[in-house]
């Protein structure tokens, strides 16, 4: 059997508790199984159709409870944003965290000057060392070509 009070709502302590928690799911899917098996028969009784609206009112208090709840804690924010829109309080400064370069570990010297920084994220050559590497290989491919021909 499900006990249902208001008391639930109120103090967060107890809905904040796991078990409860985990209990009242339960008990949600439980009903709504129930009365899924209990709409598909094709014999529904006085008592069976008493029983379907006894589950639904039992489901719907369990949903009630949670939106309520939600409510419940909702209200502090509110309440503080009204106070901050208001000009009551002053809202908090963000907190600045300190940015850290990322960096990569290597075993050696070597592993180091191989594979670099260890992903093609970070530049490692300027634009300029670029264009000065290109140039050079372009013009002693031209120099190549030149011999080449007879």
């Amino acid at each position: 059997a499900i006990e249902y009070s208001m008391n639930r709502i109120d103090n967060p302590i107890t809905k904040n508790n796991r078990e409860e928690k985990i209990q009242k799911f339960k008990d949600k899917k439980d009903l709504e199984e129930k009365i899924k098996e209990m709409e598909k028969r094709e014999n529904v009784d006085e008592e069976v159709q008493r029983e379907i609206y006894v589950s639904y009112a039992k489901l719907w208090v369990i949903r009630v409870e949670e939106e309520l709840y939600n409510i419940n804690s909702e209200l502090p924010m509110l309440e503080h944003m009204d106070k901050v829109r208001g000009g009551e309080t002053n809202p908090s400064p963000p907190i600045k965290t300190k940015v850290m370069k990322p960096f990569i570990l290597v075993k050696s010297e070597q592993q180091k000057a191989v594979f670099g920084a260890g992903y093609p994220s970070l530049p490692t050559m300027t634009l300029d060392e670029f264009y000065d590497a290109e140039l050079k290989r372009i013009v002693e491919a031209q120099n190549q070509q030149k011999m080449q021909q007879p």
